[in-house]
């Protein structure tokens, strides 16, 4: 620069260019104007007036601290502000509370929440001296928040009502919508959906009185998060729409990618996946244009939460990993965190537990550092879900248990609800049904008090299936149909297709196969028409079970085989193994079982390589009963053994029950009754324990045809000593008892016992000429 007049000139024409370029969503090319201006500044910082470089290099930071807050690059923005600090008067006490303020805002963004608590104390400090309330507000709002996040709700609720005190008392009533509507999310967050409400109402009417065109569609977003959380669909659909089109219309292109993103979530929730991919699309493409790189974050992870939805579990990591690459670049912990934890649950889906593990260790120790409460809550629930995966029960409950203490803690009763669900979950898994049924009761009664429908949906399921796994079949019946009529109701797609499978699974129980038909034939149909790969295999696999089960076996391998094509396409590891098992029994029914060991021995190899050990013991009954079906007994008692073994290990009773059942099965075959009644004996005292009536009638109908053999075994005994008469009673009595445990036991053994003993009946009676 040849003069400094000419320098001031160009900085002022390259303020007016900036200013210009950040209107108009160029934000980083108006970022690099201003750091061109900074640079000519600098060069010239000697030759201008001391008080007027600094006034200028004050307006230019200001300007480029606004550039940086608008896409959330929060580590520039420190940057900047620090260098603004050095410039500051000391004597100016509002300009230092302002700064102050700004700069515990940017570090709460870090968050350093601890560093951003001190700073925003200093700044209401320095406010109190200037009489400053105005800023005071603004101070304890962000407190108010910044505890919020954390998950200390009642120092929160103390900030914000702190805040709103000041609001009305000096009239600022826009200050004062922002504090209902943040105490609005407060009571959400709480589950208290009523006050929650009320307060982000009032923070509506207020925009729409004072004319604030921006806070009314934040207001009306509001709303339609809440209204999401109770599953009223149409009513948050309506309200989202509200809030996009005024941000389009008012040119609030970062508020415009919100919109589109939480509409975009609220049609995932509804199952319509094309229309949330498109919104959510466009949401990533505006954060892009703009620059904000925190957005572009988000809108990375909702795109791949969405694509697990779907099944596409490649494209779902790949999006997952791009939206963690940014937090950790942007330095966001929190939003670190959160990656952590979606990569986790991807993991798990796929069967990758080690992953899984180390992905959910690690948001779990991003939460504790940061001292996030709620995050550290959903941590330990996600954690306590993988374990209950891997059937290590004792650490799910362990987990589990935790999170709920931490939800109980800091009131919130939503997630209060979603930890007493997952343990009655856990609890029906190790066939503690009278415990199971306590916590989904507990959790259907805090849905129902919040006024949470979706939530109260998959209470009435979970206790559905439930009642099905102890042979309540009306009740549970009762509560499916309940779920459904809710899903229909508030429009979930996705939800109403996992309650036409769940019925289809229960009427197949009760051998009503034609209905059973009906409803998994509607669940497929809506999987398909939303798009669900991975509930489209589900639904295959079900029907591919009624079909076998009907003896329709064509039929059922070719939808087996429908679902592994599709679970090996999506790179589903656990749902492959589901379908080789499913294959393996199908096969052993058509007596091929060669081919039945070489599905059952792949479904195996995939859960040991997992680390599923639920799902080996089951692996290795399957063999267990199929090399006994063969006359290999000695291998059926090791795989038996082995699968005991597992089960009594993670502490799944239910299962346990089965195994001694089934060894019991196979010492009767053996001849050896003593052995084959004590399991018999073992496998019925369990379900008595547990509640179970299902396993209870079997263990019933085993003892039976086991005293039924030991009667034959004595018929036959007489017979061939010439006692024929006594023989022919007691094959009577054989057959009475027959009759009268038909419906408990395996339907192919129950018609082969029928066969055996007519036979030796009908010698019997050839031998005495009748």
């Amino acid at each position: 620069m040849d003069s400094v007049k000419e320098a001031i000139s160009v900085i002022t024409i390259g303020k007016v260019v900036a200013e210009f370029l950040h209107k108009t969503d160029r934000v980083l090319q108006a970022i690099e104007v201003y750091k061109e201006c900074l640079t000519i500044l600098h060069s010239q910082v000697l030759a201008i007036d001391s008080s007027l470089a600094n006034a200028m290099f004050r307006v230019v930071y200001r300007n480029i601290i606004c550039a940086y807050v608008y896409i959330k690059d929060y580590t520039s923005t420190e940057k900047y502000l620090r260098k603004l600090l050095l410039y500051l008067d000391s004597n100016n006490t509002a300009e230092k509370g302002w700064l102050h303020f700004k700069l515990a805002e940017i570090l709460q963004h870090q968050n350093r929440l601890m560093e951003a608590w001190k700073l925003y104390e200093s700044a209401i400090n320095l406010m109190k001296t200037i009489g400053n309330t105005q800023g005071q507000a603004r101070c304890n709002e962000n407190l108010g928040t910044m505890f919020q996040s954390l998950g200390h709700y009642d120092k929160a609720r103390e900030y914000q009502e702190k805040a709103l005190t000041i609001r009305i008392e000096i009239g600022d009533r826009d200050g004062e919508a922002r504090c209902y509507r943040n105490l609005g999310t407060l009571f959400q967050l709480l589950g208290h959906y009523e006050k929650a409400r009320e307060y982000k109402e009032k923070a509506l009417a207020i925009k729409i009185k004072i004319g604030d065109r921006d806070g009314e569609a934040k207001s009306y977003g509001n709303l339609a998060v809440l209204f999401q959380s109770l599953g009223h669909y149409d009513k948050a659909r309506e309200f989202q729409e509200k809030a996009l089109a005024i941000t389009i219309e008012i040119g609030d292109r970062n508020g415009e990618a919100t919109n589109y993103g939480t509409l975009g979530a609220l049609f995932q929730s509804l199952g319509h996946y094309e229309k949330a991919r498109e919104y959510q699309e466009k949401a990533l493409a505006i954060k892009i244009k703009i620059g904000d790189r925190n957005g572009e974050a988000t809108s990375y992870g909702h795109l791949g939460v969405l694509f697990q939805s779907l099944g596409h579990y490649d494209k779902a990591r790949e999006y997952q990993e791009k939206a963690l690459a940014i937090t950790i670049e942007i330095g966001d912990r929190d939003g670190e965190a959160t990656c952590y934890g979606n990569l986790g649950t991807l993991c798990r889906s796929l069967g990758r537990y080690d992953k899984a593990q180390e992905y959910q260790e690690k948001a779990l120790a991003l939460a504790t550092e940061i001292g996030d409460r709620d995050g550290e809550a959903t941590s330990y629930g996600n954690l306590g879900a993988l374990f209950q995966s891997l059937g290590h029960y004792n650490k799910a409950r362990e987990y589990h248990e935790k999170a709920l203490a931490i939800k109980i803690e800091i009131g919130n009763r939503n997630g209060e609800a979603t930890s007493y669900g997952n343990l009655g979950v856990l609890f029906e898994s190790l066939g503690y049904y009278d415990k199971a049924r306590e916590y989904q009761e507990k959790a259907l009664t805090i849905r129902i008090e919040i006024g949470d429908r979706d939530g109260e949906a998959t209470s009435y399921g979970n206790l559905g299936a439930l009642f099905q796994s102890l042979g309540h079949y009306d009740k549970a019946r009762e509560y499916q149909d309940k779920a459904l009529a809710i899903r229909i109701e508030i429009g979930d797609r996705n939800g109403e297709a996992i309650s036409y499978g769940n019925l289809g699974a229960l009427f197949q129980s009760l051998g009503h196969s034609v209905k059973a038909r009906e409803y998994q034939e509607k669940a497929l149909a809506i999987t398909k028409e939303i798009g669900d790969r991975d509930g489209e295999a589900t639904s295959y696999g079900n029907l591919g079970v009624l079909f076998r089960s009907l003896g329709h076996y064509d039929k059922a391998r070719e939808y087996h085989d429908k679902a592994l094509a599709i679970r090996i396409e999506i790179g589903d590891s656990n749902g492959e193994a589901t379908s080789y098992g499913n294959l393996g029994a199908l096969f052993q029914s058509l007596g091929y079982s060669d081919k039945a060991r070489e599905y059952h021995e792949k479904s195996l190899a995939i859960k040991i390589e997992t680390g599923d050990r639920n799902g080996e013991a089951t692996s290795y009954g399957n063999l267990g009963a199929l090399l006994q079906s063969l006359g290999y007994y000695d291998k059926a008692r090791e795989y038996q053994e082995k699968a005991l073994t597992i089960i009594t290990e993670i502490g799944d009773r239910d299962i346990e029950a089965t195994i001694y059942r089934n060894l019991g099965a196979l010492f009767r075959s053996l001849g050896r009754y003593d052995k084959a009644r004590e399991y018999q004996e073992k496998g019925l005292a369990i379900t008595i324990e547990i509640g179970d009536r299902n396993g209870e009638a079997k263990s019933y109908g085993n003892l039976g045809a086991l005293f039924q053999s030991l009667g034959i075994v004595v018929a036959e005994f007489l017979r061939k000593t010439g006692t024929v008469l006594q023989a022919i009673e007691i094959y009577k009595e054989c057959l009475i008892i027959l009759h009268s445990q038909t419906r408990a036991i395996d339907c192919s053994l129950a018609n082969f016992t029928f066969r055996a003993i007519y036979k030796k009946t009908i010698c019997a009676y050839a031998n005495i000429k009748d």
